[in-house]
Formats: C-alpha cells, sequence, structure tokens
C-alpha cells in the first residue's frame, strides 16, 4: 500500500489522478488539522481495507496553517498507522512544486514517526520546466524569486536557492543536516535536496534512496516512483480514459456548473458563462459573504452556470488571503445548497480545502484526470452526485471548454 500526504488539496488530487492513470486503487480523503473545530478523527479510520497495490490519498491545508498545525497534523495521520505497520506501507510526501509551504516541519515529523533517518526531497518538475540546478530553483529558465511566485501571499519566494527557500525561522528541524544532494550517496542523516533538471536526472536521484529513507516531491517524482512500483502498467488508465473522451463527444451540453478562480495567479476565463466578480466591500472586508448571496443567485439563475472570481490581487497578505478563501467559501456552500449544482471546478488548492470544508465533504471518488494535475472527483451528494474538478492555480487548464461538456 502507498500513502500520500500532501499538503494542500490540488496537489492531492493531483496525485490521485496520477496513480488512477497507473490504474491503481485510488482512496482519496481530506484530513483537518487536529485544531480545527471542523477535525473528525474518524476520517482515516473510515477508509476500506487496503488492496494489493492501493493508494490512499489523505489530502491537508498544513500549507495555509501555521507550523505547530502542520506538524501536529502530520502526526495524527500517522498515528492511525500503527509502528509495526510501517514496513507493510511505503510513504510519499506530496510537497509544493515551487517549494511553498512547511516542508521541513512536515517531513521531519514523518521521518521521527517513521524512525527514518534521511529524506530525498525532489521537488521539482522537469516536465513543467520546473528544475533545480547547482541548487538554484529555475521555472523556464528563470530564477524562482523573479517570477510570479515572489507575489505569493503566504510563502513569496524572496529568494532562488533551494536551500534556502524551505528554510524557516520559526522551526529548527531536528535533523538539522540539510544537504543539496548532486553527486552525494547519502550516507548521513538529514534532508536532502536534489539537484535535477531532467527526468532521467530523478530517476538517478531516486535511485539513491533506500529502506531507511523518505521520499518527498511532487508529479514527476511520484509519477517515476509509481512507474517503478507498478511495472509501468498504466493499461486500465489507457482505456477508461478513451471510455471518457467518447462519453464526452456524445454530450455537448454542459451541465448546471460552478466555476471559482481562487487563486492569486489566476486568468481570466471566456466561456460564455456569467462572471460574478467580488464586490469590492466584501473583498476589502467591509462587509460579509451574506451581502454578495442576492445577486450571485440571481446571476447563476440566468443559465445554472456561474464563474467566480476574486477580480484583483489580494495584497494583504495571509491574513488576507485567508478570509478571502472563506468568503468563497460561504458563497459556493450557499449555491450548493440552494441550487444543486452537478459540478464545481475549482481553482487553487487552498480554496477548494476551504470549499470542501465548508461543504462537510470528505471522501472521494477518482472520476479522471483531464490533464496533468487538472484531476475530477466525484461525490456522492444525496440530492445528486456532484463531478469536482481541481486545479493547481500556475497549472494550465488543458480543454477547458471540452472539460465542462461531460455527462453528469
Amino acid at each position: 500500500m502507498v500513502v500520500v500526504i500532501a499538503d494542500d488539496l490540488t496537489g492531492a488530487a493531483e496525485m490521485a489522478g496520477i496513480a488512477w492513470k497507473h490504474g491503481m486503487h485510488v482512496n482519496f480523503t481530506l484530513f483537518d488539522s487536529p485544531q480545527s473545530p471542523f477535525h473528525d478523527a474518524q476520517n482515516l479510520l473510515t477508509m476500506p481495507e487496503p488492496a494489493d497495490q492501493q493508494v490512499l490519498v489523505v489530502a491537508t491545508d498544513t500549507r495555509s496553517g501555521t507550523v505547530s498545525e502542520a506538524r501536529a497534523t502530520i502526526k495524527s495521520i500517522m498515528n492511525h498507522f500503527a509502528p509495526t505497520q510501517h514496513t507493510h506501507i511505503l510513504f510519499f510526501k506530496k510537497t509544493d512544486s515551487a517549494l511553498r509551504g512547511h516542508i521541513l516541519a512536515e517531513v521531519s515529523t514523518m521521518m521521527e514517526c517513521l524512525n527514518a533517518k534521511k529524506t530525498l526531497l525532489i521537488a521539482q518538475n522537469p516536465s513543467k520546466q520546473r528544475v533545480v540546478h547547482d541548487g538554484i530553483y529555475y521555472i523556464n529558465g528563470t530564477p524562482l524569486s523573479e517570477t510570479s511566485f515572489c507575489f505569493d501571499p503566504e510563502f513569496p519566494a524572496k529568494t532562488s536557492v533551494a536551500e534556502h527557500i524551505i528554510m524557516h525561522a520559526d522551526f529548527n528541524p531536528p535533523c538539522p543536516c540539510l544537504s543539496l544532494a548532486v553527486d552525494r550517496q547519502m550516507e548521513s542523516s538529514g534532508v536532502f535536496i536534489a539537484d535535477a533538471i531532467s527526468e532521467t536526472e530523478i530517476q538517478q536521484q531516486i535511485a539513491k534512496a533506500d529502506s531507511h529513507t523518505l521520499l518527498a516531491g511532487a508529479a514527476d517524482t511520484f509519477t517515476l516512483f509509481l512507474k517503478s512500483y507498478t511495472s509501468g502498467n498504466s493499461s486500465d488508465y489507457k482505456q477508461a480514459e478513451v471510455q471518457y473522451k467518447q462519453a464526452q463527444q456524445q454530450n455537448a451540453e454542459m451541465p448546471s456548473t460552478i466555476i471559482v478562480c481562487g487563486s492569486t495567479q489566476s486568468k481570466p476565463l471566456h466561456l460564455g458563462i456569467p462572471t460574478a466578480q467580488m464586490p469590492d466591500d466584501i473583498f476589502h472586508g467591509l462587509l460579509p459573504a451574506e451581502q454578495w448571496f442576492p445577486s450571485i443567485d440571481t446571476t447563476y439563475s440566468q443559465s445554472k452556470s456561474v464563474i467566480l472570481t476574486i477580480g484583483r490581487k489580494a495584497e494583504g497578505g495571509k491574513a488576507y488571503a485567508v478570509r478571502l478563501r472563506e468568503t468563497m467559501a460561504k458563497v459556493v456552500a450557499h449555491l450548493v445548497a440552494n441550487h444543486h449544482p452537478h459540478q464545481l471546478v475549482v481553482e487553487g488548492g487552498a480554496t477548494a480545502f476551504a470549499i470542501l470544508h465548508a461543504l462537510g465533504w470528505c471522501h472521494f471518488e477518482i472520476e479522471n484526470e483531464n490533464a496533468p494535475g487538472v484531476v475530477t472527483l466525484r461525490y456522492h451528494h444525496p440530492a445528486n452526485d456532484v463531478l469536482i474538478t481541481l486545479k493547481p492555480g500556475s497549472y494550465p487548464w488543458g480543454n477547458l471548454p471540452l472539460l465542462l461538456q461531460r455527462q453528469s
């Protein structure tokens, strides 16, 4: 069994889509911080018994919390797996491909729980031109701190040195050895950041890991890890993909849809769907989310679909970002309760987690991987099954119009 622990929802969905693509039985669940008033300690306990080559993907929202909350969440999750069973489980720590989040806090906590000596961190995605070369993180050849990630409201990229990016002043890891594993064999203990500018180099880095090493990273690393774990068998996915595309072609009418552009990197969408931008007074916190409900209901009723957007950059830091996504979550929960849409499409992991949190939805089936990182889940709702498509803020949509013309 493979257990993947992700620090945001869209990243978790991306991992689930990759595993599904490789023909594996995937369980997907949300897990709140133990400090959250909505925390349900039974979330993982209700999961089905593991089957051969099954993947359990656990989506948390620790990237949006504090270091102490991140550590507490990881410990709580790991406590669901008895130490005697660790030898039968392969753990993978999903991290942000741009090194945002409390990475050291989370991997070191997992190392403590697993009695692991080392972590090999391969967060870069060469398939998306995200690489670490000589210890410097680049996106399309541009140092990370010179890209739009320098404007991230919670983890702005102030440096492009990979080692410095993941070091936070408010956290001192129990394993202080932090090294660049360029040509090393990782003989010492600690957290090692791998240099890699291609999938071949990622494979070479993965080969350095032994039974005492926790593997951490993003999509490319997980994909290559699963290829070896499943011997590259992805025939089930290919057959499912063909059937899915045939179903799309047979149905040109878009079902009722709510699209939420909740990322700081969201781009305008031109889909012929009414767009509702968050009003200024609500954006600035002068009025509560409820004041937006009447106009949103009117807009949605016109075409049974709506695009919700913030419409401007949130430059007030973390507190601003948290309030905006909680506002979006309240609005979506209102629309779902009153209009029962057939699908939700959400851009931005923290926003997506807040929305599903507000809806009280925890367990999902994997419906499809529409594009790399753009994954559709199915939630069995009493009124009607709801398809939920999730996309990381910095990833492309793929063929979004075709995506929206699915059978519900």
